[in-house]
């Protein structure tokens, strides 16, 4: 029998105090307009989360620097911020079905429940919402069935007016009913007629039970609450037929759910919900269990263990995984970690550190010798963290630091932080690398080479600004041309008046060529 791993979450007493903290700092009476009106496509559009950060996240911060706390315990409430913020920016995504704005306001302002683990407690808080007269009895109903209350399920469903109940309900069979699986189901659990739904479960398993049916649905869509509802239900024998399984399809749909296209997301819980789903369930496998799925799914379970708030388990989680892990796998993970410092995370650069040092010098010879990843090179040098660089490279001879920029990679990666005016994480790239006056050299050539083959003459032209800065850094890597992240117009750009006189110059030439043309 193999040794299980424990996958429970116990935070410190200090922590739990400082989560609280931080959950309260998102309650407050300035605070909480500005979340209730936020409105977003997509939790996962950049753009949206750039305004929640701009527009409400650092606000909150500004509470934390003016709390009478010492710095340490105010760097730490600094860091939970995004997180726990998150954490309501999740809830409202799932739940905008069911609630307008005046009554998100009531309650995020009264109702919101929260764990020790600074996550929003979806049971107790639902709880609170399906007695509360302020909401509609129908997506009162609608979510009681959605958490599986069932004592409230039956209430409500008595109070139900006729008519509301026809939306849940359909004599004949319950295909015709248009609304989520689980509440088609809890409506004809409660009125005793289960058989009815056979061809709705035939549609999906053709051998599953009803508990079955509810048990795969509810997993799929990251209802940890349902899944633990219906799970406890199951008999041993469907158990040990369907834990595995729904296990790794949790850890594969947790991975891939940002690809699903938005429209066929309903119902669905936010991606990182599948976490939450999958750590209930590893928590009952076996020791056995846990291995097969660690053989089958290592990069999809350590993605999950990136999601607030388990990150503790993915340092612990990841020293059972290196036999599983393929190498390409172990650079994605490292990829998202650094992508994951901009989001609402939970010190992803201290995680990547750590992992980095655990890694087998197989795994970090492939990243650097072999296959150099242009993301990860990219994500690496964009980050600006000067730690986890040197951390990166401190093992690295000299003349491959030049190869990881004179190559082929190299070459697209500073392309990429040129196209996109990251000039001092490109300066970090090229310093870092430590190049020669003959790389510099073929660098240039390259560079060159790499433009030609993939812009038109106009397009070259236009753009020489951008190379020719370029190759101002490879010059003197050590140039002072950067002032809080941006480009000196001073020095790079020229005066406003040169600005203008380029300007005017190119739009002379346009209209000299429109004039022709006629």
């Amino acid at each position: 029998m193999e040794d299980k791993i424990d996958f429970h979450l116990m935070p410190c007493l200090e922590q739990r105090a400082l989560r609280t903290a931080a959950a309260f700092l998102w309650n407050q009476d300035d605070i909480r307009p500005l979340t209730t009106g936020f409105s977003f496509r997509s939790f996962i559009d950049d753009y949206s989360m750039k305004m929640w950060r701009t527009n409400i996240e650092d606000k909150v911060k500004e509470k934390v620097s003016r709390l009478l706390l010492p710095k340490r315990m105010k760097e730490e409430i600094s860091l939970l911020i995004p997180p726990i913020g998150a954490e309501i920016l999740k809830w409202k995504y799932y739940h905008n079905e069911f609630l307008n704005e005046k009554l998100f306001e009531f309650f995020l302002t009264r109702k919101l429940c929260w764990t020790s683990l600074g996550t929003i407690d979806y049971k107790k808080t639902a709880e609170l919402l399906v007695r509360s007269p302020k909401l509609d009895i129908v997506n009162r109903y609608r979510l009681a069935c959605v958490y599986c209350l069932r004592d409230d399920i039956q209430s409500l469903w008595e109070s139900l007016p006729e008519e509301y109940q026809n939306l849940f309900y359909n004599k004949k069979d319950a295909d015709g009913v248009r609304q989520q699986k689980l509440v088609v189901l809890w409506t004809y659990i409660i009125k005793g007629e289960e058989r009815k739904l056979s061809n709705l479960i035939k549609a999906d398993e053709n051998n599953f039970t009803l508990n079955e049916f509810a048990f795969k649905f509810a997993a799929l869509t990251g209802n940890k609450i349902a899944t633990k509802y219906f799970f406890q239900r199951l008999t041993f024998e469907e158990r040990e037929k369907l834990l595995l399984r729904i296990a790794k399809e949790v850890a594969y749909k947790h991975t891939i759910a940002d690809a699903v296209p938005y429209r066929f997301r309903y119902f669905a819980f936010h991606r990182t919900c599948y976490s939450d789903v999958l750590v209930y369930l590893l928590t009952q496998l076996n020791g056995e269990e846990q291995k097969k799925i660690f053989q089958n799914s290592a990069y999809h379970i350590l993605s999950c263990f990136q999601d607030w708030p388990w990150q503790e388990l993915f340092l612990q989680t990841a020293e059972h995984m290196w036999n599983f892990l393929p190498e390409e796998y172990y650079e994605y993970l490292l990829t998202t970690l650094l992508e994951n410092r901009n989001k609402c995370g939970y010190k992803y650069q201290e995680i990547f550190g750590t992992y980095w040092l655990q890694s087998p010098g197989t795994f970090k010879e492939y990243i650097i010798d072999k296959h150099r990843s242009i993301e990860f090179l990219y994500q690496l040098f964009k980050s600006k963290d000067a730690e986890n660089i040197q951390l990166v490279l401190r093992d690295v001879s000299a003349s491959d630091k030049e190869r990881l920029i004179v190559s082929g990679t190299g070459v697209r990666v500073c392309h990429m932080f040129i196209f996109r005016e990251e000039w001092h994480s490109l300066q970090l790239f090229i310093q870092k690398c430590t190049l020669s006056s003959e790389a510099v050299l073929r660098l240039k050539q390259d560079f060159a080479e790499f433009l030609e083959s993939i812009y038109r003459a106009g397009q070259m032209r236009y753009r020489k600004r951008k190379w020719d800065r370029f190759y101002q850094i490879l010059d003197d890597p050590g140039m002072v041309f950067i002032e809080n992240g941006e480009c000196s117009t001073t020095q790079v750009d020229g005066s406003s008046s040169n600005k203008r006189e380029r300007v005017k110059k190119i739009t002379d030439e346009k209209r000299s060529k429109r004039r022709k043309q006629q």
